[in-house]
């Protein structure tokens, strides 16, 4: 039994009644140098023995299916359609025997009540409804006749015709449907994702790959998007581990060179000066580091563009922005069907949509998913009128937010509730800030400004309400001291 996890052109799915023909066709298929997973030994299911069957047919490009009597009333001949359909594989019928529909059928389920070890790997599944989508899928492909009344070898040449169709496309399908699926088994861990310029490989076959056949599955989607928010998280986590590193040796030199003694000024000057150069260099590398991530394009563009000229160049750029407006939507709508069932793989579908394009429909999935999400406890609605601004006490009891609608609102942290200003504000607000108690709340607007008393909403009557008009100038931004007794404000001519 050819049994193995190596990649293939072809899975071979037969029934031993037609052992004679597929022989001649893996002889023909083997002589033109074509690898071919077949199983030749006819062994009792076991759930080792079926695994290798899934994993056979994930790894092949191309499935094909021996149609006959025989095989269109084996249960196991079904169940690996089934298996190549769930996972977009492109799909070839090879027609050996006309059957009949009713009557393969019948005996099929017949089989299936006699056997209580096709039923457990069923799981569950209707075989009527497996048989009655197998033959819905096949009714809808060409068939390549290789009847004992047609010509083989036509049909023979026909067929690894088709084998080289679009075989880039098909190859890449074949080889992030293995990984995922790996991943998938593996508990879904970072280690088995995409790295580098795999990442940035997967997504530009993902944005093409969308109008071809077979398409990505919905698991090649989420396992692509995973692979780009770990990479995202990493390149983070690195900046912020040099950042920290630098500052600490940053600060140890500046220390070093403030306690020297005037006898070593020049050394301290020099000191000095190779902190700052440490600092400089910290920029530097933060800066690589963040152009990392998007290196990989960047090169690539750099060589496409010295392909393609004018008008030429111009159309492939429309046409890129136009897969990724589709791969967006795609995903956007992929990840609509998963918030109820897994909310957080949903949202992470919904973050790769958005970074991929800024589509209504990947916003819309996007506040979705925040909405839908567990840890979320409640949402305020902005629209039409954005937040401009959010500050939070210093014990996070009470938020406030400014638009340019409803100017200065307070929240209840705990209840979402919206905590009354009394009197109303009623000009338009710039500024607001909490003093370190989380009882004042400061507001300028204009030349207007007050505090207030973040617990009940009252004006506080010290300082009370101030109206400084007279000065004609705007207030661009305000101060409060931490026991929140003064008040600094800046305008364009009066400080």
């Amino acid at each position: 039994m050819a049994l193995s996890h190596q990649y293939s052109d072809i899975f071979l799915s037969y029934s031993r009644g037609n052992s004679a023909f597929v022989r001649q066709l893996f002889e023909r298929l083997d002589e033109g140098e074509v690898q071919v997973w077949i199983d030749w030994d006819d062994i009792p299911p076991t759930a080792e023995w079926w695994h290798e069957i899934e994993t056979g047919i994930d790894a092949a490009n191309t499935f094909v299916f021996v149609m006959s009597t025989a095989s269109l009333s084996s249960p196991v001949c079904h169940m690996e359609l089934a298996h190549a359909i769930v996972s977009n594989k492109r799909i070839v019928p090879v027609l050996h025997e006309q059957a009949d529909r009713s009557q393969a059928t019948r005996v099929l389920l017949d089989r299936v009540a006699e056997n209580t070890y096709i039923q457990a790997l069923l799981a569950g599944r209707d075989p009527q409804a497996v048989a009655d989508e197998n033959w819905t899928l096949l009714e809808s492909l060409n068939w390549l006749f290789m009847r004992a009344t047609d010509d083989f070898d036509t049909a023979f040449a026909t067929l690894i015709q088709s084998l080289n169709t679009d075989i880039d496309h098909v190859r890449a399908h074949t080889r992030l449907l293995v990984r995922a699926r790996e991943w998938d088994t593996r508990h879904r861990e970072n280690s088995f994702l995409l790295g580098g310029q795999q990442i940035t490989e997967a997504e530009n076959w993902l944005a093409q790959g969308l109008e071809k056949t077979p398409p990505p599955t919905a698991l090649q989607m989420e396992y692509i998007s995973a692979s780009r928010l770990a990479a995202t998280r990493r390149q983070r986590l690195i900046q912020s581990s040099m950042l920290v590193a630098l500052v600490g040796t940053i600060v140890f030199s500046v220390l070093l060179a403030l306690a020297a003694t005037d006898a070593n000024e020049q050394r301290t000057f020099a000191v000095t000066s190779q902190a700052l150069a440490e600092a400089n260099e910290a920029t530097a590398i933060s800066n690589a580091q963040t152009a990392t991530v998007a290196q990989g394009v960047a090169e690539q563009n750099a060589a496409t563009a010295t392909v393609a000229q004018g008008e030429a160049f111009i159309q492939r750029d429309r046409a890129d922005q136009q897969a990724q407006l589709a791969l967006s939507r795609q995903l956007a709508a992929q990840a609509s069907t998963l918030f109820t069932d897994a909310p957080e793989e949903a949202l992470l579908i919904a973050l790769e949509a958005f970074r991929i394009a800024d589509t209504e429909e990947a916003r819309r999935s996007l506040i979705e998913g925040l909405q839908t999400a567990p840890q979320i406890r409640y949402a305020i609605q902005a629209y039409p009128n954005p937040i401009q601004q959010l500050h939070f006490s210093p014990d996070s009891r009470t938020m406030a937010t400014i638009d340019n609608e409803d100017g200065l609102l307070l929240w209840d942290v705990e209840t979402a509730q919206q905590l009354n200003l009394s009197p109303d504000i009623w000009w338009s607000v710039n500024t607001a800030q909490f003093d370190d108690t989380g009882n004042l709340v400061t507001v300028g607007a204009l030349s207007r400004f007050a505090t207030w008393d973040s617990r009940t909403g009252a004006p506080i009557s010290l300082p009370a309400l101030t109206d400084l008009s007279n000065t004609s100038e705007a207030s661009l931004s305000t101060a409060l001291s931490r026991d929140g007794r003064r008040m600094a404000t800046f305008q364009p001519f009066l400080s």
